[in-house]
């Protein structure tokens, strides 16, 4: 049987659990940028990039191939932890699926990422949002797959191609399985948190990220063709 609603699940629970849920979609689609950080006098110089200048705002980067470590004179200076790319077409993935199959063969995708380089994109997401385990999301996701497809087929998933309606699509889909995981049904949940809203910058936007200062990442402003998905 599906998920019967509506339960007695208060909204600001609600609520926090869609914010952690969209900080994880927006990251299977877009990563993390880049972040300048100061570099500590003896601190571990592997994975950053050197910068010049005394400043943040008058630095010229200095690339290294493969994010060679910084030499010994950058010390005191200003560095870059190295963007953290999505995992590839995962998002594309997710959000074409149509049988619960299909969004189940993308979680190990994410499980492969969260595990490459280290644990790279494991323990970035962890200095940022330290209260979402990302494995428990992939569990999560396989788990509630029947439910996902559900909200995608309500009236409040974007079906057009505008150049907002990715995000839209993402916060539904945030709300859907937030609501899932508290024992909603997916229209319930999607009522609920009807006028919530997530932006896509949301590592900007967290207690543990203030005074970083992230480098945005170009993105296209071409106005695509509007057509029926």
């Amino acid at each position: 049987m599906g998920l019967r609603g509506p339960k007695p699940v208060k909204v600001e629970r609600l609520k926090e659990e869609a914010g952690r849920w969209a900080a994880f979609l927006f990251l299977l689609r877009d990563g993390v940028p880049p972040e300048i950080t100061r570099i500590k006098p003896g601190a571990p110089k592997k994975g950053f990039i050197a910068l010049s200048g005394r400043a943040a705002s008058e630095f010229i980067l200095i690339y290294y191939p493969n994010y060679h470590p910084l030499p010994e004179a950058a010390d005191n200076g200003w560095g870059i932890i190295p963007a953290l790319a999505p995992p590839a077409r995962v998002w594309q993935q997710l959000k074409n699926s149509l049988l619960p199959a299909e969004i189940s063969r993308a979680c190990p995708k994410i499980t492969s990422w969260l595990k490459r380089d280290g644990g790279a994109a494991r323990m970035r997401l962890s200095g940022l949002l330290p209260t979402l385990n990302p494995e428990e999301f992939v569990r999560a996701l396989s788990q509630h797959a029947g439910q996902l497809l559900i909200g995608k087929r309500l009236p409040a998933y974007a079906k057009e191609d505008w150049p907002t309606s990715d995000d839209k699509r993402i916060v539904h889909l945030a709300r859907v399985l937030a609501g899932a995981e508290l024992g909603l049904a997916p229209i319930t949940a999607a009522k609920r948190l009807s006028y919530s809203r997530w932006p896509s910058d949301w590592y900007r936007h967290v207690p543990e990220s203030r005074g970083r200062l992230f480098i945005p990442s170009a993105r296209s402003k071409t106005v695509p063709e509007r057509r029926k998905k």
